[in-house]
């Protein structure tokens, strides 16, 4: 009985509920009736314009995802790294190459550097920063190690002993991947100048007279400065506070060694097409003149006679109607200016002084010269 009462109590009780406590489904399906018949209708015509076009969903999908993957753009903080790879360590590696066979391994060897720091930079873009930075690239840090540990050991010739001693002191630059502000890493690397720059100048001074080999070791010590400079340049800018990390990206214990992205190649040249599209500019003009030029100096501008100043239609006195033609009135010849005396210039001396002076106990010898003193005795 007591059961049968309960049943009844609760029957009276869903029949006394206001609306609010019906049950939730019933109400939303009445409300997503009209929103379900339009998208019913964009489906329809959808598949009325792919029948029309000839193209089917299946093949629709199957041609956006690979473009997709093709679109995949490099980070800005590798495009730059890139950058400063063509603009400042290829004509270094070119500098080290033209010094000779022997430097020309070490500067391979710099150029396996400055692509093992670029792999720990794009691990920055893809990885989240460890707790410990240092350990955490530890492993990643290997290939670096290795090349500066090639150009270490190198063996080369005693006249590039001041050579290698630049280079290992400008190396000390690639630690700013495991360091942390202060200082930045920018004006770490910049303060590696003063290091590389000692030996530097003992091969500027050694070889400023010779004009045979002279300008080659110039340009290996200008370029390697410029590099560090650019490199520090490049850091300010993208690694303002040491290295930057992804932090929505993957754990950098998750990143196998060596995984990285090879550099991008350098930018193609101008197209022809391009370069004669510019050849109103200017510079273009410029240039087509200067490619007509031949061998003894003549070009398309030679044998022209100077336009004077009664010739030239485009000033205004030509604009008055009837007028006469104007002359061209000479300029007013300035005034000579007076001569002064150039700096350094002798000056006339005064009279000669040859003189005991009791007070003191002195000679006061002043103006003498080889007319006043006949025989060098005054």
């Amino acid at each position: 009985k007591k059961s049968k009462t309960k049943a009844t109590q609760s029957k009276k009780q869903n029949q006394e509920r206001p609306l609010i406590y019906q049950p939730l489904q019933s109400i939303m399906s009445e409300q997503l009736k009209p929103l379900g018949g339009v998208l019913d209708g964009v489906l329809e015509r959808l598949s009325i314009i792919e029948a029309k076009l000839g193209i089917s969903p299946g093949a629709a999908l199957s041609a956006v995802a690979p473009a997709i993957v093709e679109d995949e753009e490099i980070h800005p903080r590798l495009v730059a790294y890139d950058e400063h790879i063509q603009r400042t360590l290829v004509p270094f590696t070119e500098s080290c190459t033209a010094l000779g066979s022997e430097m020309e391994s070490v500067g391979t060897n710099i150029g396996e550097v400055w692509d093992a720091v670029r792999g720990i930079v794009e691990l920055g873009t893809k990885c989240k920063k460890p707790a410990d930075v240092p350990k955490g690239l530890q492993p990643h840090l290997k290939p670096c190690q290795d090349a500066m540990a090639k150009i270490r050991s190198a063996r080369i010739d005693r006249k590039f002993d001041w050579h290698l001693k630049a280079i290992m002191e400008m190396l000390a630059c690639v630690s700013w991947v495991v360091m942390s502000p202060p200082p930045s890493p920018a004006n770490f690397v910049k303060d590696t100048i003063g290091a590389s720059d000692f030996w530097a100048n003992k091969v500027r001074k050694e070889y400023k007279g010779n004009d045979k080999e002279g300008p080659a070791h110039v340009k290996f010590c200008d370029t390697m400065k410029a590099m560090v400079l650019d490199l520090s340049a490049y850091l300010k800018e993208y690694h303002l506070s040491g290295l930057a990390w992804n932090p929505h990206g993957k754990d950098l214990s998750d990143a196998k060694v060596g995984e990285a992205s090879k550099p991008a190649a350098a930018a193609p040249k101008v197209a022809p097409a391009a370069a004669a599209a510019s050849a109103g500019s200017g510079a273009g003009i410029f240039a087509e003149l200067k490619k007509k030029q031949t061998g003894d100096g003549s070009s398309a501008a030679t044998g022209l006679k100077k336009v004077s100043r009664d010739q030239q239609t485009w000033r205004k006195e030509f604009k008055n109607p009837g007028g006469d033609v104007p002359k061209p009135t000479s300029a007013p010849v300035a005034a000579p200016k007076p001569a002064v005396a150039k700096f350094g210039a002798k000056k006339p001396l005064g009279p000669p002084k040859c003189e005991y002076q009791d007070r003191g106990c002195k000679w006061n010898v002043e103006n003498q010269t080889k007319d006043t003193c006949e025989g060098g005795v005054c």
